[in-house]
């Protein structure tokens, strides 16, 4: 089902610690992608973001990471939603469209606990203003919660150790993620951060993204995908377990970095 590309490694032997700055891979470039999650049958709106995720996994295996956003998903309280539906039906799409789960990482935010460890220290740092207030570098909803994801977009870059962060079209906010991790470097004193947000267009213009020619095929292995819940689960769960052994260095570094441990004062 999968392009013999792969590597005879698996996933988890690839992982490479983070080095002692928590904004730097210490290995090869490491791609990580946010997906919102979606219904099948809106899959053109992953094709911007699948082209980046099928070159870097087999340029750098072990170091592409695709992400899930499934956190507001669960705090939402639209009971028409079936969100474990949404999760596998985007992981069964970025399979059928060229995901190989051999030389990349697909996982759910919520499976990586060490996120919210991470989102908590950021928020120590920045003390963001009150919603509203022009002076935040995010950007804002009536309601905060612009910030609230921006804030958990950037600590799932800085504890997956990324060099690249890609947001689909569903999360249009690559401008002021890069501003809120530059504010963050410069409170932390880290202004050589190799972190690039980008935002593909809704649209792509060439896709070449060495897809099969004939979308039946890629129906087919979408429903073959899709109905093998034991598998993406499987697929699912070693993600997170790779992602979760990144993230841990990164807190430990993150935590030193703020003086936290050592009964000093954190440098806010």
């Amino acid at each position: 089902m999968f392009d013999d590309e792969a590597t005879a490694q698996s996933l988890a032997e690839l992982v490479e610690s983070i080095e002692e700055s928590p904004f730097v891979s210490s290995g090869p470039p490491r791609l990580v992608v946010s997906v919102w999650p979606r219904p099948y049958r809106e899959v053109e709106g992953l094709l911007p973001v699948v082209h980046p995720l099928l070159s870097h996994q087999y340029s750098h295996p072990g170091d592409t990471i695709c992400l899930l956003a499934d956190y507001q998903l669960l705090l939402s309280r639209r009971e028409n939603i079936n969100h474990t539906d949404l999760i596998f039906d985007t992981a069964a799409a970025l399979l059928a469209l060229g995901a190989d789960p051999r030389n990349m990482s697909i996982c759910r935010e919520s499976d990586i606990g060490c996120l919210t460890e991470i989102y908590w220290l950021l928020s120590c740092i920045l003390r963001l203003p009150p919603p509203g207030d022009a002076a935040s570098p995010a950007s804002r909803r009536s309601d905060g919660s612009g910030d609230e994801r921006l804030l958990f977009l950037a600590a799932a870059a800085i504890g997956l150790g990324a060099t690249d962060l890609v947001l689909d079209s569903m999360q249009p906010q690559a401008l002021s993620l890069a501003a809120l991790l530059r504010e963050i470097e410069r409170r932390l004193g880290a202004e050589s951060s190799a972190i690039r947000v980008s935002s593909p267009p809704a649209t792509q213009d060439e896709p070449d993204l060495n897809l099969n020619p004939d979308p039946r095929s890629i129906d087919e292995r979408y429903r073959v995908l899709r109905h093998d819940l034991a598998f993406l689960r499987d697929v699912l769960n070693e993600g997170a377990m790779v992602a979760s052994r990144i993230v841990s260095p990164a807190i430990t570094c993150l935590r030193e970095r703020l003086h936290l441990n050592d009964g000093s004062e954190g440098r806010l």
